[in-house]
């Protein structure tokens, strides 16, 4: 409880800015469907993706060999 009475209101995001964030989403023409804030909140969800991908790649022939073979 203390630590996060001392951290609040220190937070890197921009209240403010995200907000406004938010509010142009109907305005875009293709909006996010998921709209990750703040550096640490992209840089984080990249990495996950990225370990992600790395994995999808590692298994990939495992993969696509459990497919119907072609003509069958």
């Amino acid at each position: 409880m203390q630590r996060t009475v001392g951290s609040s209101g220190k937070q890197a995001g921009d209240p403010k800015r995200a907000a406004l964030a938010m509010i142009r989403l109907p305005e875009v023409e293709k909006p996010p469907r998921h709209l990750v804030l703040g550096a640490f909140g992209v840089d984080a969800v990249a990495a996950r993706l990225r370990a992600a991908l790395a994995d999808i790649d590692a298994w990939r022939d495992t993969r696509i060999a459990t497919d119907y073979p072609q003509g069958e």
